[in-house]
C-alpha cells in the first residue's frame, strides 16, 4: 500500500517484534534501502527490565518511576542498535503513555522524535496522561527544546452508536461547527472490528 503510492512509512516496533527474526530480517531490510524509518514502541509490560508491578497504571510508561522508564527507553534503544547496527531516533510511549519527562529521558539518549501524545485525550481516571490542551500542531520538548514532538491525530466522535457521529462527519461540509462536538478519540485501531475499521 504505502510504498505504491510512494509514502515511506514509519514502523515503531515493541521489544517482542524487535526480537522476532521474521520481522527482525524484514526491518533489517527496509532500513538498509532506506524505504522507512523505524522506530521503538516502549510497551512498558513487556520491555525490560521488569522492576514494577505490572497494571494498567503502570502500563503508561509515564506512571513509572523516573529511573524505570529511563531504563525501559534505554534498554530498548540498546536492543535496537545491536539488533540492526544504527542509531534509533523516534520513540512512541506504548498507550501514548508518555510525559514531559520522557522527552527529557529521550533528549539525553539521543532520540530525537517523540510520537508519544494524542491530540485532545484524556482518560486521566486510569493514570493516563492529559493531552487535552494539545492542539495536533508540532511543538520543541526537552530541557535544549532538541525533541520534535508530534502529537496523534484525534477525531471527535459524539456519545452514542457509530452512526450518529458518521452522520455528523458527513455534514461538517454544511456546518463546521459540528467539529467542535464530541469527545476526542484517538486514532487507534483498539477497541474496533475489523469491518469498523474497513468502511
Amino acid at each position: 500500500g504505502c510504498r505504491a503510492l510512494g509514502i515511506a512509512p514509519v514502523y515503531l516496533i515493541t521489544y517482542p517484534i524487535l526480537r522476532d527474526p521474521l520481522f527482525g530480517r524484514f526491518f533489517a531490510q527496509v532500513l538498509s534501502e532506506g524505504s522507512a524509518e523505524v522506530g521503538i514502541h516502549v510497551h512498558a509490560w513487556t520491555t525490560p527490565p521488569f522492576w514494577e508491578y505490572p497494571n494498567s497504571f503502570n502500563s503508561f510508561q509515564c506512571n513509572l518511576p523516573a529511573h524505570i522508564e529511563r531504563r525501559k527507553i534505554a534498554f530498548l534503544r540498546d536492543a535496537f542498535e545491536d539488533r540492526f547496527g544504527c542509531a534509533v531516533n523516534i520513540h512512541r510511549a506504548g498507550r501514548w503513555g508518555g510525559g514531559p519527562r520522557t522527552s527529557e529521558f529521550l533528549a539525553e539518549l539521543g532520540m530525537q522524535i517523540d510520537l508519544s501524545p494524542s491530540v485532545g485525550y484524556s482518560a486521566t481516571g486510569t493514570g493516563a496522561p492529559d493531552f487535552t490542551s494539545l492542539d495536533g500542531h508540532p511543538f520543541w520538548a526537552g530541557p535544549d527544546s532538541n525533541v520534535l514532538t508530534l502529537p496523534a491525530s484525534a477525531i471527535s466522535y459524539l456519545r452514542g452508536p457509530d452512526w450518529i457521529s458518521t452522520s455528523a462527519f458527513a455534514l461538517q461540509k454544511y456546518a463546521p461547527s459540528l467539529r467542535q462536538w464530541g469527545t476526542p478519540v484517538r486514532f487507534s485501531p483498539e477497541g474496533q472490528s475489523t469491518a469498523f475499521l474497513n468502511a
